[in-house]
């Protein structure tokens, strides 16, 4: 959501929902993954005042991975064959989670982009099946 409010709360709460169905599903076994928000705050000596919080000399503090990473973040460990060396590895994955009708911007699909050109699993997951599908995507592409 590259720290934007979106203005539909259906399609929020739909991809809020689906997006811990899938991390509950695949955040197991080989594969670890994290929520990632992003976003930025303000931070400082603060008091209430007439239902408010009042920030004096507030400092801006951003959180997340970087704009336009994914939501959801982690790893899948891989274990090398031996002509490898015969250590594991971790290899990186990245998961954007959109409703049926969501759509990314540019600064996320160049984020996935890159995962994937630098090896790392990464793509676009409107269901819990498009999310299986990007991890078997690194099998489909060994020789």
């Amino acid at each position: 959501m590259s720290g934007k409010i979106q203005t539909g709360r259906v399609q929020l709460r739909v991809e809020s929902a689906l997006l811990r169905k899938i991390h509950g599903f695949l955040s197991k076994g080989n594969i670890r993954l994290f929520r990632n928000n992003i976003g930025s705050a303000f931070l400082g000596p603060h008091f209430w005042s007439d239902g408010c919080v009042v920030i004096k000399n507030p400092q801006r503090v951003t959180y997340g991975l970087c704009e336009g990473s994914s939501d959801l973040i982690g790893w899948r460990s891989r274990l090398i064959t031996e002509d490898m060396v015969g250590k594991k590895f971790a290899q990186f994955v990245a998961i954007e989670v959109k409703s049926p009708t969501g759509k990314t911007n540019k600064t996320q699909e160049a984020f996935i982009k890159t995962v994937r050109e630098s090896g790392g699993l990464a793509g676009i997951a409107k269901s819990e099946g498009d999310a299986v599908q990007i991890l078997s995507d690194y099998e489909s592409e060994q020789p």
